[in-house]
């Protein structure tokens, strides 16, 4: 079971996958700390919208959250010994039962939030792309339609997860420090 130091690791993950899985946790968690001293530094300063902030950095910390346990399900099912596809198959199965109902709560809250626009550019559209799109990459990996490419599609829908989180993180911070116009 030990090798020089390790554990030895189930077929369905590699080693490799299973290690950037667990950083991507790590960053994630990480990433949510940090916007949580962000979210404290910039409620004493008393210069922004709390309630939109406070919504901002909620759905920033479930998104970073999201990514950390999206992150484990691969690594929690291959302790069942299965086969790569089907352990990708699951955690794509997985991704799709916990993120659909997440999205629309977290759409149905956010709709009415004002838009972020960086140079013409509506980060709330971009989001909300990223979001669809791995949902749509995760229904496709679950069926089986990429079959020997789930488990780095699994990674590019974790990474474009992450991305998200930053995004949301870089709204939420601009935010928190940019004063209200009165």
């Amino acid at each position: 079971m030990l090798s020089s130091g390790r554990v030895s690791r189930r077929p369905g993950v590699r080693v490799a996958e299973q290690d950037l899985l667990l950083a991507i946790a790590e960053v994630s968690v990480g990433l949510a700390g940090f916007s949580a001293i962000v979210g404290l530094l910039g409620s004493r300063s008393g210069r922004s919208d709390l309630r939109v902030d406070a919504l901002r950095l909620q759905v920033m910390l479930e998104t970073s959250l999201m990514v950390a346990a999206y992150a484990f399900v691969p690594v929690l099912v291959s302790i069942f010994d299965l086969e790569t596809s089907t352990t990708w198959r699951i955690s794509a199965a997985a991704w799709l039962v916990i993120g659909i109902p997440t999205e629309i709560v977290a759409w149905r809250r956010t709709r009415n939030m004002p838009d972020m626009k960086l140079d013409q550019l509506n980060v709330n559209t971009v989001n909300w792309a990223l979001a669809i799109g791995c949902e749509l990459l995760m229904f496709l990996v679950a069926i089986g339609f990429f079959e020997p490419r789930a488990g780095a599609l699994y990674l590019v829908a974790l990474f474009s997860y992450l991305l998200i989180a930053g995004i949301l993180f870089i709204q939420f911070a601009s935010s928190t420090f940019t004063p209200v116009d009165d």
